[in-house]
């Protein structure tokens, strides 16, 4: 059994892999520069930096480490936004799924009484075929003694 995606969640995907590789492309020509930077003089090495940590790790000059917190983060970002679509679709489902509990929970109510009904319809039923039963037999012993008194009769 394969999963399924709403239309707006497979368009949602594929900007994220759309944005994804464009900001690939903007790393590679800086990751070249970086290994430029690398065959330098080490007079440059020397030169202080600010204190990465203090800076939250992003130092300016290096763009990279940008590039990958801004990915990093639009990339959470998406998948944030993935899972409150998938959480959205879910609750839809159960909502749905609750409707159709209750339809069914009174169809089967209504159900159950029809059945209580036609249970007590067919006692009566039954009740009604055992008198009519009845009657026949008196009838047919009516017809059978006047039958006999006719041929008494017809005898005398």
């Amino acid at each position: 059994m394969g999963l399924t995606f709403p239309v707006g969640f497979l368009c949602f995907l594929g900007k994220f892999e759309k944005d994804s590789t464009e900001c690939l492309k903007h790393l590679e020509p800086l990751e070249k520069e970086e290994g430029q930077n690398l065959h330098k003089e080490d007079s440059e090495e020397e030169t202080e930096w600010p204190d990465p940590l203090a800076l939250g790790g992003l130092i300016p000059e290096k763009h990279f480490a940008s590039f990958d917190l801004c990915f990093l983060q639009e990339f959470i970002f998406k998948l944030l936004k993935i899972k409150e679509f998938e959480l959205r679709e879910l609750r839809k489902t159960l909502e749905r799924a609750r409707v159709e509990q209750e339809a069914l929970q009174r169809q089967l109510v209504e159900f159950q009484n029809q059945q209580q009904r036609l249970e007590v319809e067919l006692v009566g039923l039954k009740t009604y075929g055992v008198v009519l039963e009845k009657e026949f037999e008196n009838l047919n012993m009516v017809l059978m003694l006047s039958h006999f008194s006719l041929q008494v009769m017809d005898t005398a």
